[in-house]
This record gives structure tokens, sequence and C-alpha cells, in this order.
């Protein structure tokens, strides 16, 4: 048998389809189907059955799975050996982190790359959860107000958020309170956020002007002046045009954490990171945490 197969199975189950499995893998999903076919016909066994649009574990593939999760972590373990034992600062460091804060850190990133020359960043900006067990990163900033027990790390700062409008939607619809503005706010997908509970709290349904699922498009809408928005006080910093009609919504602060894997704190590259990355964000924690803008008369 070729143990390599049970990579293929084991990622089917966690991911439940071919498509996302492969993606997973870094192969095209026919690949993965493929191997998996192979590898059924070869042992004659039925590891999944198609279940709706996903692929089920069956009673022997569930078997599989629990031997090839273990031996997962028993090459995970060892990948992690090797980063902590090797004494320098070079090699790739993968970093998850949201999109802001990727944005804020990456005027500084040159004196990373000074410091450490052979040290090669890898930066996933996503609001999906890695996950730093499977090395889908080594590194998460994280903003939540409980990070899994499974990681080390610590709280850097609380991001802060506030209400925001453009100077232009300003001249036209002067700012008198919540109800008589126009809105620009997070659709249904977001609906778990604090933001999507607060707007849907506080913001009558007549007056909102735009739904919207990402946060690059959610800013320029308010900078564009279709109506005001929640948004964070670091992000509104970057932007001339807008300016700042409320304090600090306290129902919306999230508080932002480093995290890591037990067996990488100590790997010099991962610490190196993780340093410059404390020092860097909580040197922006006036920003961060809405402590400079002035609010609008």
């Amino acid at each position: 048998m070729h143990w390599d197969d049970l990579r293929y199975i084991l990622a089917v189950a966690q991911t439940g389809s071919l498509t996302a499995a492969g993606r997973q893998l870094g192969v095209a999903h026919s690949t993965v189907y493929r191997r998996i076919q192979q590898f059924e016909k070869q042992h004659k066994v039925r590891c999944f059955i198609k279940v709706a649009e996903r692929s089920e574990v069956t009673e022997p593939g569930a078997r599989l799975v629990h031997l090839a999760t273990e031996m997962e972590e028993r090459a995970l373990q060892a990948e992690r050996c090797l980063v902590s034992q090797d004494d320098t600062v070079r090699g790739d460091v993968i970093i998850a982190a949201p999109e802001a804060i990727g944005l804020l850190l990456c005027p500084q990133l040159p004196i990373l790359q000074a410091r450490y020359p052979k040290l090669t960043t890898h930066w996933r900006l996503s609001a999906e959860i890695v996950n730093v067990q499977r090395r889908e990163a080594d590194i998460a900033l994280r903003v939540t107000a409980k990070p899994p027990p499974s990681l080390v790390g610590r709280k850097l700062v609380d991001i802060a958020f506030a209400i925001y409008g453009s100077q232009n939607y300003l001249r036209e619809h002067p700012w008198t309170g919540i109800e008589d503005a126009r809105w620009i706010v997070f659709d249904e997908l977001l609906a778990s956020s604090p933001q999507y509970k607060w707007e849907e709290r506080n913001i009558p349904s007549e007056q909102i002007a735009m739904k919207v699922d990402r946060r690059v498009m959610f800013d320029k809408a308010v900078c564009a002046g279709l109506g005001v928005g929640v948004l964070p006080c670091a992000d509104a910093a970057s932007y001339s045009n807008i300016v700042r009609l409320s304090p600090v919504l306290p129902d919306v602060m999230l508080p932002l954490w480093i995290l890591t894997h037990e067996g990488l704190r100590e790997a010099p590259r991962v610490r190196a990171v993780m340093d410059f990355c404390v020092e860097t964000i909580c040197s922006q924690a006036p920003l961060l945490e809405g402590n400079l803008p002035e609010l609008h008369e």
C-alpha cells in the first residue's frame, strides 16, 4: 500500500468533497478522484458514499481516517521538531491574518526583511479560520474573544470600531443621528459578527442603502458617499475623505490575538516573526484602539 493514499482519504473526509480536498492538497479534483478509486479497487473497500452534495465516510473508511489522522499528527510533530531544531532565522513562515491587519503590517515589513534576509514570509489574508495544528499557518493573527486552547500566544490589542461617513455624503446629509442616515451594513453571510449584530439592533431597515459581505467593498462604499457605516478605526485612518461620527462602539470591539502551536513557539524563525508582529502592532495600539481621530462636529 502507498501510505500517501491515506492523505487523500483524510482530505476528502475532512472537507467533504473531492474539489475541496484537491484545494487542500494542492492538486486537481480529478487527481483526488483517481487516487481514491485506485485505492478502493486495489484494497476492495468502499471509503465514501455520496450523500446529497457531500462525500460521507463509510464504516471501513472511518477506521482508515482514524489511522490517517494519527499518522498526520505524527508527521506534523516531526515537522515541528525539525523547525524547532533549526537555530537560524531562515526559511518559510506562514502567517494567517485578517486583510486589514496584513495591510497595517505591510509598510513595516522591510524592517523584518533587513533583520532576517534569509527569511521568507507567506501571508494568508482572509477572514477564514486556518488550522495551525495542521500547519496551514505557523502564526495566526486572529480576532477572537476566545482563542482555542490548543494554541499558545497572547492578546495584543482591542480592535475598535466607530461610525464613519464621507465628507461628500455629510455635505448633502448633515449627521444628526443613526435614524436619519443612509447606511452601509453587513449582509446575512456575516450574521455571526459583532458588527452585524450591532447593525441589526440599532439600524432601522428602511435606512439601509446597501448590504455588503466583504470589508474592502464596505469601506469603499462609505468613501464613495453611498451612506455611513461602521469601520475599524485603523481602516478609517487610511482614508482622507471620511470622518468619525461616533465614539468607539464597545459592543463591536474585538480582541486581536497572536497565536501559534506549542511545538513551534521557540523555533527561531517563528519567534522572529512573532516578535516583529507584536512590536509593530503594539506600536499602533492608539490607532487600532480608536484613541487618535477627533469626532466630527
